[in-house]
């Protein structure tokens, strides 16, 4: 999804401390629903067997876009970060 450092060329510098790892910006949350309601449909057209896991990169920005896949999936379980 979209990051905030593509649309505010400054967050890098005013975030020193995570310079590169950016969260998302509201569009960004938003295309994380999306992509959630769009493998919801393709589990449920292909009739496959529902989520049990979830695996992301530690990046805030994909523990976002995850947290936002597993609320539209209606997934309660824990995101699992990985190195």
């Amino acid at each position: 999804g979209e990051r905030m450092d593509a649309i505010d060329k400054g967050w890098m510098r005013a975030n020193p401390l995570r310079p590169f790892d950016p969260p998302l910006t509201a569009a960004g949350s938003e295309m994380g629903k999306k992509a959630g309601h769009a493998i919801h449909a393709l589990i449920n057209t292909e009739k496959l067997a529902p989520v049990s896991r979830v695996y992301s990169s530690p990046l805030i920005r994909c523990i976002e876009t995850a947290a936002e896949v597993c609320e539209s999936l209606g997934f309660s379980g824990k995101i699992c970060p990985e190195p």
